[in-house]
């Protein structure tokens, strides 16, 4: 989601039927669940990523250390049998599901927005970093991107102590490099990102989808063109930025989903093309809209997608306003998917 800013507290929330969202003639139609699958320690469980792994589900995600005086973004993982009920790995130390946390007085102080691959023997675990402190415009800038490997999916090892992507200055993404989804491309990987510029901006200000190629997953090089950029005009719920993308790919087609930014209000979006990188048929209305009263009432945003017999699974990130701050919740919706 980028820049998590929560305040816990103590709130006990349950399963509930799922609840069905309007959408565009000839797009399919989203039904989520009233209630979220899972909130974590403190009530923090943003940027879901959800790996299938035959018998069971990892979820990796964004969590916080409130046990500190100091508190830090941290990354945490669970699993699932079905991809619904999650309990949080198991690990040494009070922080539930702890997999990798930042650096003390380096640039990834604190860890955010990850997304994870099974390669060959290893889980390769990509995420943002950045300084608690010092942060211009705000905290949480400026951001880069890491990568971290494991054997077993609960400890993982930095591959380099820099930064393997990094804003470039005056470009779409000059103050952050955020919310990452990397996937197989010819004989090597692509990436669509988040870049968020604010403070020299002369491609325009906000958030945009960019795009980078590598030919091992470590190396990267930027693409000069944007993926998807805001549409003001046809697209107001996009007016201030495309964010957080997801990705489907199948034979001649791939799917995109992403977050539309208007001010505070976050929706979520599809689009389907032939590349990874566009160009995009967009749907002109959003898939899914927070529910007022719920538990994404504050924002639906950060979607994580997996197709399984005819049916595409959604894992979200639902924002709940609470008096003094927000709750981050796992949310989770369902479409036939032709």
């Amino acid at each position: 989601m980028g820049k998590i800013v929560g305040i816990i507290g103590l709130l006990l929330l349950a399963a509930a039927p799922l609840h069905a969202q309007e959408s565009a003639l000839g797009w399919p139609v989203w039904t989520k669940r009233d209630e979220p699958l899972y909130s974590g320690q403190f009530f923090v469980a943003s940027d879901p990523v959800v790996l299938d792994e035959g018998e069971s589900y990892r979820m990796f995600y964004t969590c916080m250390d409130f046990l500190r005086d100091e508190p830090r973004a941290i990354l945490c993982a669970a699993t699932s049998p079905d991809g619904l009920d999650w309990t949080p790995v198991s690990v040494d130390g009070p922080l539930e599901g702890l997999v990798l946390r930042g650096r003390e007085g380096e640039w990834d102080e604190n860890l955010e927005g990850a997304y994870a691959l099974h390669v060959g023997d290893e889980y390769w675990l990509y995420y943002s970093g950045y300084r608690d402190k010092g942060g211009y415009p705000a905290k949480g800038f400026p951001a880069a991107l890491a990568l971290a490997v494991s054997s077993d999916g609960v400890h993982f090892e930095r591959v380099q102590t820099g930064p393997i992507l990094s804003p470039t200055p005056g470009w779409y993404d000059n103050d952050a490099v955020y919310s990452e989804v990397v996937f197989e491309y010819d004989d090597g990987y692509g990436m669509v990102y988040v870049g968020h510029c604010y403070t020299r901006c002369d491609y325009g200000v906000g958030t945009t989808l960019l795009a980078a190629t590598s030919p091992d997953g470590r190396a990267w090089t930027k693409r000069p063109d944007p993926v998807l950029t805001a549409m003001p005009d046809e697209l107001p719920w996009t007016r201030d930025g495309v964010a957080e993308p997801a990705l489907v790919i199948e034979d001649g087609r791939v799917t995109l989903f992403f977050t539309g930014v208007r001010d505070a209000d976050r929706w979520l979006g599809m689009a389907r093309g032939a590349s990874p990188f566009g160009p995009w048929d967009v749907n002109p209305d959003p898939i899914m809209k927070p529910t007022p009263g719920a538990f994404d009432a504050g924002g639906v945003l950060a979607p994580h997608v997996l197709i399984e017999n005819g049916v595409a699974r959604m894992w979200y990130l639902g924002v709940q306003p609470v008096e003094g701050g927000e709750y981050y919740h796992v949310g989770y919706a369902e479409a036939e998917w032709d």
